[in-house]
């Protein structure tokens, strides 16, 4: 009898990273703040803001949802917009989401 079945996607079985990349990419198009950067840098700054919100999610700090609003207020922030229309952080994140679905 199997009692447990465990799998990594993240990299493993799925290319969570590439899919991110991807989803950065489209991203980095809609939004000439986020094009100053090159796609690598934008990424690692992506991957920082990202881990530090996980843990809040984790915590029940914010829904997944909203976790990715404030990820992309934050590195519009690292970009020099401080105070992005409400309707823009929206857009781009539901921009990633949709584009990471797309690259899997």
């Amino acid at each position: 009898m199997i009692r447990a079945l465990l799998c990594d996607l993240d990299d493993t079985l799925f290319d969570h990273a590439g899919a991110t990349r991807d989803a950065l990419a489209v991203v980095q198009a809609t939004d000439a703040a986020l094009a100053g950067w090159t796609l690598d840098e934008f990424d690692r700054r992506h991957r920082v803001v990202l881990e530090h919100l996980h843990t809040r999610v984790l915590a029940d700090e914010y829904s997944v949802d909203d976790a990715r609003v404030v990820r992309f207020q934050r590195l519009l922030a690292d970009a020099g917009e401080l105070a992005p229309d409400p309707d823009r952080l929206e857009r781009l994140s539901w921009a990633y989401r949709h584009a990471y679905e797309a690259a899997w």
